[in-house]
């Protein structure tokens, strides 16, 4: 929960890449933790997101395939990476 609580803060100082770190190391950690991997699943959406209009696009797809490692059946997020990789 403390671990949670860092990240928020990071968040909240505007430091996203920080924030999708830590989370990906307390989901490393504590691969069963589900608050982990929902936040992680957000954040990661969020930051594919904006990656992808800023022209990242690959690193939009890394992002949106690592949601899809945690949420499988979710079909936006597998819609959004299919137009991405079509690009």
């Amino acid at each position: 929960a403390l671990a949670l609580v860092a990240v928020e803060t990071e968040l909240r100082a505007g430091q996203l890449a920080s924030a999708v770190a830590s989370l990906m190391q307390l989901a490393d950690r504590h691969p069963g933790e589900v608050r982990i991997r929902v936040r992680l699943s957000r954040l990661l959406q969020q930051r594919a997101l904006l990656r992808y209009g800023e022209g990242a696009v690959h690193e939009a797809i890394t992002d949106w395939q690592r949601v899809l490692e945690f949420e499988p059946t979710n079909q936006l997020v597998r819609s959004m990476l299919e137009a991405a990789q079509r690009e």
